[in-house]
């Protein structure tokens, strides 16, 4: 059992007993098919991102390092 409470000047404005610890929104069972509950590739962006982005980094890389520096120290 939990009592919440509330005071306003000394006043008590707010008073609620709660049962048992409710179950949050978030955690409650769906009745939405799997198709509905969103995109599978949402939980895969890092993997996605770092397969479409790895050949364009190589190219670069290997560009700059068959032309060499851009300016030699002295």
């Amino acid at each position: 059992m939990r009592i919440e409470a509330a005071a306003y000047r000394g006043k008590p404005v707010f008073f609620e007993l709660i049962g048992p610890w409710p179950r949050p929104e978030r955690m409650r069972k769906t009745s939405l098919p799997v198709s509905n509950r969103g995109h599978p590739l949402n939980s895969q962006k890092p993997c996605t991102i770092l397969i479409l982005f790895t050949p364009s980094r190589t190219a670069v890389v290997s560009f700059r390092w068959l032309v060499g520096p851009g300016e030699e120290r002295c």
